[in-house]
């Protein structure tokens, strides 16, 4: 099982949940597709965790940026991955 992480920054979030990811394609080259599965959800609840704290973000805030855009991106590809699991666990 992998366990969530986590997060003080943006960055450290892209980089944990691009790993996951390419993990998760291996998986499904390698023809697991629960563990490439497993991997998506990790980044899927990585990326709630971090929803939970953008305005702690010292990135965001050094950058003097606004959360707002950033979690709305974040939300986007929660939602998409979200989607892809469904349709995986959907029987066709």
């Amino acid at each position: 099982m992998h366990e969530v992480t986590e997060h003080g920054d943006l960055l450290t979030l892209i980089g944990q949940a691009i790993d996951e990811l390419r993990q998760s394609i291996e998986q499904f080259e390698a023809g697991d597709q629960p563990g490439a599965m497993e991997h998506l959800s990790v980044v899927v609840e990585e990326i709630d965790t971090y929803l939970g704290m953008p305005e702690e973000d010292p990135l965001l805030r050094l950058a003097s940026l606004s959360p707002a855009p950033v979690e709305e991106g974040l939300r986007h590809i929660q939602s998409d991955l979200t989607s892809v699991l469904h349709d995986l666990r959907s029987p066709a």
